[in-house]
């Protein structure tokens, strides 16, 4: 006798519920299987494992991705560079006397993107006017995208220039860069005033 389908009753993806006689030849890929009510139930198995593989490796995938963090550092940002350009001063009175001074500042941005922490890193190499432009100039940034939040150092290097002459601090301060190795290091800021 052949089987003849009275119904069937999904239960789960490639598993159909089958009520038959038990078939005299199985096809490859296809198993037999009788429950407690004594119906045979025919499942297809090579569908069935392909979808569980296909599902274990898009939950690894994904755990991959969600797991991975994109570092993303305030260097991204080509808005930062131009608008502490645009806020920070040459001091007027270290200009009339011909003073210049790298200075290093760190901050942090916040988990609101506010820039917060603002310390002068080597204060006792820079005189007080060259601190105030820098600490005012970081004061006034907009919020950053929360996406910049961590620790930053920023190099800022104010310089003068002359009819032929280019005058600017001195070399940075490499131990110090050293000493701050958790923090992201910044493109450095020129700031030129003229003699």
């Amino acid at each position: 006798m052949s089987p003849h389908r009275v119904g069937t009753v999904p239960r789960w993806p490639f598993v159909s519920r089958v009520i038959a006689e038990r078939p005299s030849s199985q096809k490859a890929g296809k198993t037999d299987f009788c429950n407690s009510h004594g119906d045979y139930i025919t499942k297809t198995l090579k569908p069935m494992k392909t979808f569980c593989i296909y599902l274990l490796l898009s939950f690894i995938s994904l755990s991959q991705v969600v797991g991975q963090k994109k570092n993303y550092s305030l260097q991204e940002d080509s808005t930062f560079t131009r608008e502490i350009a645009r806020f920070i001063r040459y001091p007027d009175n270290a200009r009339q006397q011909q003073l210049v001074a790298k200075v290093y500042t760190s901050f942090v941005i916040s988990d609101q993107g506010k820039i917060e922490q603002i310390k002068i890193l080597n204060f006792s190499d820079v005189i007080p006017a060259f601190q105030q432009a820098v600490m005012d100039a970081l004061a006034e940034l907009p919020n950053r995208k929360i996406i910049y939040q961590g620790t930053y150092l920023l190099p800022i290097s104010f310089q003068l220039e002359g009819e032929n002459q280019i005058k600017k601090p001195t070399d940075e301060d490499k131990n110090l860069i050293e000493k701050l190795n958790k923090h992201t290091l910044l493109k450095e800021v020129y700031v030129t005033a003229y003699m």
